[in-house]
């Protein structure tokens, strides 16, 4: 929706992704984060050694909403999942 789930794990698990939205003093928010998120774009091939593990979507009949329709995601490494170590797995949450 907004983003590659995949993608954002991977930049999570860098622990880089907080500080694409860190408001700095003087600057202009919206132009600097999406400078930031554009810079961390070449990152974005090493994005597909995760795996999803599990999708849940939104569903108004059985009173689950993530947001506005939104999905979960849970993504793991690929040697983890091998591994079995599902401790080091990542959830991402999106919405339109």
């Amino acid at each position: 929706m907004q983003h590659d789930p995949k993608f954002e794990a991977h930049i999570k698990a860098l622990d880089l992704w907080a500080d694409i939205w860190r408001k700095r003093p003087g600057e202009d928010y919206f132009v600097e984060t999406n400078r930031r998120f554009s810079e961390l774009k070449r990152l974005k091939p090493d994005a597909a050694n995760w795996e999803l593990l599990l999708q849940i979507d939104s569903e108004e009949a059985t009173q689950m909403m993530w947001g506005d329709m939104g999905r979960l995601y849970f993504l793991i490494q690929k040697e983890a999942l091998a591994a079995r170590r599902f401790d080091e797995s990542w959830l991402v949450w999106d919405c339109y």
